[in-house]
């Protein structure tokens, strides 16, 4: 069987511009995924920056617990206050190591684990946490 019909020119050109039309579509999809990527990329950065510079909601506002009376906590309180309003004004620290350090020092001020969350804007978790490894790290000092 002869495949010259193959050859001729109505042929010829029909097959190449099917082939033309295919690669032409193939490259629009190619192009308009490759946009929309970038779309949803942009849209993932703008997400972070957003929630790096507003601050989580904060919790309803509870009645600090009772200070134990043989403990003066009113320095602590107020270097507390002074860090909730240094954070409420978005003033960005150093990332979580001086977050993870002002959760030691308001412990060793006295402050609950809750209470620090509630100030350092993190969770209660979080804080216990680090309160954990602070202590695993003064024993092995």
């Amino acid at each position: 069987m002869s495949l010259t019909w193959l050859l001729t020119p109505p042929v010829f050109f029909g097959l190449a511009g099917a082939c033309l039309a295919l690669l032409v579509v193939t490259v629009v999809l190619l192009i308009r995924r490759r946009t929309m990527h970038r779309a949803l990329l942009k849209m993932a950065r703008e997400l972070a920056v957003q929630k790096t510079q507003s601050p989580p909601p904060s919790p309803e506002p509870v009645a600090p617990a009772p200070a134990p009376a043989s403990k003066p906590r009113f320095d602590g309180m107020l270097q507390a206050e002074e860090l909730r309003s240094r954070l409420d004004r978005h003033v960005p620290s150093r990332e979580p190591l001086e977050r993870y350090m002002h959760v030691r020092s308001l412990a060793e001020k006295g402050c609950e684990a809750d209470e620090i969350a509630r100030i350092l804007h993190i969770s209660p978790d979080e804080v216990s946490q680090v309160l954990a490894l602070s202590r695993i790290r003064n024993r092995s000092v």
